[in-house]
């Protein structure tokens, strides 16, 4: 109970981490300064419609693909939107964004205070299917990052490419296996300490001869 809200002394922090689907999903990122374009390029880079509302716009968001409107803040922006960004250098804007936002019941991101928005922007690592996420619950984001940093530097790069090539064997062992324990069982096979080794010391193709044993008696 010792962390709370900005401006809600008396309410923990709780929130809930999740990862979001946005693949062909409308976000829109009102603002185009150096927050907006990064977060702007984080959800291109998920797979969103990424459309980008400002009235002056940074040349390096025109290199993320975003249907743009270099024009101010309307209403009508959030219409099909499944998440709003506010990153305008104005308050008064962001908060005009996030109170348009929670009417119409869309998620809503605010560059300058986090807390008054319902969804934040992680600190975040990937490779390949795998992701480090890295939140302090609003105390610091520089923070975040060096946290981040320090768990992506000492992570064993294998893991990367150990995940990846697991994803297709893992398909094929859920469809194919109806027993609840026997599939859990075969599934942590798939990335335990003898795959992790089998990789590291014989490559994919001893790894994938590990993988034909554990599903020899699949259908």
């Amino acid at each position: 109970d010792v962390y709370k809200r900005q401006g809600v002394m008396d309410e923990p922090i709780s929130d809930l981490p999740v990862m979001l689907t946005v693949r062909d999903r409308r976000c829109l990122v009102v603002g185009a300064g150096g927050v907006g374009v990064r977060r702007a390029k984080l959800l291109s880079e998920a797979g969103a419609h990424v459309v980008i509302v400002a009235p002056q716009v940074h040349p390096s968001a025109r290199l993320i693909g975003a249907e743009i409107y270099e024009r101010g803040f309307e209403p009508s922006d959030l219409d099909g939107v499944l998440l709003a960004v506010a990153a305008t250098s104005d308050p008064d804007m962001n908060q005009a964004v996030s109170d348009a936002a929670n009417q119409r019941g869309v998620l809503v991101n605010r560059s300058d205070q986090a807390a008054s928005g319902n969804l934040t922007f992680m600190s975040s690592h990937r490779d390949g299917p795998l992701t480090l996420a890295v939140h302090t619950g609003g105390a610091s984001a520089s923070a975040a990052v060096r946290i981040r940093s320090l768990l992506a530097d000492s992570l064993d790069p294998v893991w990367g490419e150990l995940l990846t090539l697991a994803l297709p064997a893992r398909h094929r062992i859920q469809a194919g296996v109806s027993d609840p324990a026997k599939r859990t069982a075969l599934l942590r096979r798939l990335t335990d300490d003898e795959a992790l080794v089998t990789l590291k010391t014989d490559g994919e193709s001893g790894l994938k001869v590990l993988y034909a044993d554990i599903m020899k008696d699949l259908p």
